[in-house]
């Protein structure tokens, strides 16, 4: 008989590929209505989840990342503590738990003026990234040069009372299933970070790590990717494994990782994939590393590039760690040690204008090695 298997609505792109996993399992899906965490729909699903003899639940996009640690507490499982959760959703407290951060300042416009929160940065650190500390790439990260920057930005997050309202139910959501010593330990939660800039000329390059952690925390190193960002910002692509960054420095990376996720483990992170962000730079001879976030779920894009150079599957070790507890074995990041052969490059379009896709993409190229056979 197949293993049972609660699954959270996944993107439309990823279809092909569970159809082929759900020979394996017999898998549910979820009825989980996006962004909302009350105890009663939490609570019903995990009645649904009983009632149909549901173990277990998977959800593989950011939009799953907290039902999925909320409903598998409900079942009794080990997963993600909230303290663990709200780190790793939380752009300024990521930074506390980095051994040895660049420059960080907490900013919030709720409690602070304009004035008070520009006093706060260096001026060697100008310019500098404000990040939004709930909000993604494209709606909450900004490079500040000027004083001016800063109000613009700070002014349209006070005038905006609906995302304000939004990031603190998200907030509030995660805060409130925590008992109060945590609460009492937490510290600031502030709306925005300011961080130093990596200046991405001095040949700094953009990398993301993906990992699990087991039930015991034990941490899993299970792949590594390259992100390419073009000039035009109409594309970047993702290669698999990552062309830059030297394998005979994969101690270093894997020592560097580690070091990290002692912090995010010891708060509860158990039995869940993640990724992180990461700059490395080679120029001094040996790896310098810069974080940038790490996201509390899968790199679920990312499964294809592992797919095609390693014949592994990201879905289906995701399954198996949530269900049983079973660590991946054979791994993309296991293979990359051993030196196999092989890239893989995924092109993400992110134009925004109206165009035809064949204005950025050169279909007659991709045609070309496609017959080819790489």
């Amino acid at each position: 008989m197949a293993p049972k298997l609660g699954l959270l609505p996944p993107q439309a792109y990823m279809a092909s590929e569970l159809e082929k996993l759900y020979k394996e399992y017999d898998v549910t899906q979820i009825p989980a209505e996006e962004g909302n965490w009350s105890e009663e729909h939490v609570n019903s699903l995990v009645e649904f989840c009983k009632k149909n003899e549901i173990p277990s639940v998977v959800g593989f996009a950011q939009k799953d990342a907290w039902h999925h640690a909320l409903i598998n507490a409900g079942l009794g499982n080990v997963t993600i503590a909230p303290h663990a959760y709200l780190v790793a959703m939380n752009k300024y407290m990521q930074r506390t738990i980095e051994e040895k951060p660049f420059w960080f300042q907490p900013i919030d416009p709720n409690a602070e003026s304009n004035d008070e929160m520009w006093d706060k940065i260096p001026k060697e650190e100008i310019p500098f990234m404000l990040k939004n500390t709930s909000l993604s790439l494209g709606r909450g990260v900004f490079c500040i040069r000027t004083r001016e920057d800063f109000d613009e930005i700070i002014d349209l997050y006070k005038g905006d009372e609906k995302l304000r309202a939004e990031i603190k139910e998200t907030n509030d959501a995660i805060i409130s299933r925590m008992d109060d010593e945590t609460k009492a330990s937490l510290g600031p939660v502030p709306p925005f970070l300011a961080e130093h800039r990596i200046d991405l000329s001095k040949d700094w390059v953009e990398y993301c790590y993906e990992g699990c952690i087991t039930e015991e925390g034990e941490l899993i190193h299970y792949a590594m990717t390259e992100e390419v960002y073009f000039e035009d910002h109409q594309s970047l692509v993702y290669v698999t494994p990552p062309m830059s960054y030297p394998a005979k420095f994969i101690p270093e990376l894997e020592a560097y990782v580690t070091g990290y996720m002692k912090g995010l483990i010891a708060r509860g992170y158990k039995r869940q994939f993640f990724n992180i962000e990461l700059w490395a730079n080679f120029s001094s001879g040996k790896p310098e590393f810069a974080f940038c976030e790490i996201n509390p779920r899968c790199a679920h894009t990312y499964h294809y590039g592992y797919k095609y150079v390693y014949n592994t599957n990201l879905y289906g070790d995701n399954f198996n760690l949530v269900l049983d507890n079973k660590k991946p074995e054979n791994t993309p990041w296991s293979q990359w040690l051993t030196g196999a052969t092989g890239f893989c490059t995924e092109i993400l379009l992110t134009a925004k204008q109206v165009g035809k896709v064949s204005e950025i993409l050169n279909y007659e190229y991709i045609d070309e090695l496609e017959k080819s056979g790489k």
